[in-house]
């Protein structure tokens, strides 16, 4: 394709980056060689950089960071390489850390830069890693790493880590886009799962499922609509819409549904409320003020009641009135409570609490 120029120069690998305006490669399974600045073209044995050398872990996918620096992923651990720049400027060679031995990453095509931080799937979960950049320098400086203890889809990770990840290493995909961390999983080829991370909120907000393979995410404008829209590929290379402008316009079309007028069904559990302790209570009654957006939805809330021997359910129907603090009576024992809520259509979930008492202690205490 006379579109494209081989370049015997540039050294063979698998993926690569661009970070201040150097070209960086993985050579092996601990190296990284970078170009020089604004030269893809020219690789010197200065500027190869190695990382955990025989450690038997391979560089997974790295990440281009402010101040010519980048992340470095390998399967069970993270480092930093800083400064890529300052030996052409005053002969200082770069600094590399290592910025945990534990937490690495299970697939490169999971890293996205969100903002400040770095987002990527590894063997625990979702993480996000914040970048400290000190500006009140002449020129800013890296100053912190700052990896969360915890993972950042700890709420979902009971769907999360049920998730195939050898199959994730070559399968997964990821974008951010509209304020939001999208990833996929392929479960077989027939079925994918999209989780979706809302940066505005701070919160898992959907978890999507499709009845075909993704291949990939797609960004893209048409001559029609000159607006960005996100779309999946799967594949065949048929591209679907998935933002939140083509759902507006479905609702519009067909009393939020799909192409077909096929109500869309959708799910929300809370998490398992048990007051921070294990203790049997006496779960009285419960609330929920739900309001629907449309006419023709429907709501289910089921209250599972949990104690170490068994679970034990209650379905409640949904409220005539628009907005109308639901009460009912649940009149169970067990250690947590959880509301899980179903249906079709729009709705919104806007308060849930529940009254119990624990033995012991007449007083009735709420959870909201």
């Amino acid at each position: 394709n006379e579109n494209f120029i081989q370049d015997d120069n540039i050294p063979p690998g698998d993926f690569g980056i661009v970070t201040g305006n150097r070209l960086g490669i993985q050579t092996d399974a601990d190296t990284i060689s970078f170009s020089d600045i604004a030269d893809e073209s020219t690789y010197d044995v200065a500027n190869e950089f190695r990382f955990g050398v025989g450690d038997g872990d391979d560089i997974i996918g790295m990440s281009p960071i402010p101040e010519a620096s980048a992340l470095i992923f390998k399967r069970r651990s993270m480092w930093a390489i800083t400064g890529l720049n300052l030996m052409a400027v005053t002969g200082q060679s770069p600094s590399i850390t290592q910025i945990s031995k534990q937490t690495g990453c299970v697939s490169r095509h999971s890293i996205q830069n969100v903002g400040s931080a770095v987002f990527f799937l590894g063997d625990s979960g979702v993480y996000a890693i914040d970048i400290g950049l000190d500006a009140s320098r002449a020129r800013g400086t890296l100053a912190r790493f700052d990896l969360r203890d915890e993972p950042l889809s700890k709420p979902i990770n009971n769907r999360i880590l049920a998730e195939d990840f050898d199959l994730a290493e070559i399968k997964c995909r990821s974008v951010f886009f509209n304020n939001r961390y999208f990833l996929s999983f392929n479960q077989t080829e027939e079925k994918s799962t999209v989780y979706i991370y809302n940066t505005l909120i701070g919160a898992w907000e959907s978890i999507d499922e499709y009845p075909f393979t993704i291949t990939d995410f797609v960004r893209g404008k048409t001559k029609v609509d000159k607006k960005e829209r996100l779309y999946i590929a799967n594949r065949q290379g048929r591209l679907y819409r998935i933002d939140d402008e083509f759902e507006a316009e479905a609702d519009r079309r067909t009393g939020y549904g799909t192409d077909d007028g096929t109500a869309i069904s959708w799910e929300l559990d809370t998490r398992a409320y048990d007051n921070q302790n294990l203790e049997v209570k006496d779960f009285r009654r419960g609330y929920a003020k739900l309001e629907s957006l449309d006419s023709t939805g429907t709501i289910t809330l089921s209250v599972d009641i949990t104690d170490p021997d068994s679970t034990r359910s209650i379905s409640v129907a949904r409220p005539s009135n628009e907005g109308y603090l639901d009460r009912f009576t649940v009149r169970k024992r067990g250690n947590s409570i959880k509301y899980k809520f179903s249906g079709t259509g729009r709705s919104v979930i806007k308060h849930v609490r529940t009254e119990f008492t624990q033995t012991n202690n007449n007083t009735i205490s709420t959870k909201e």
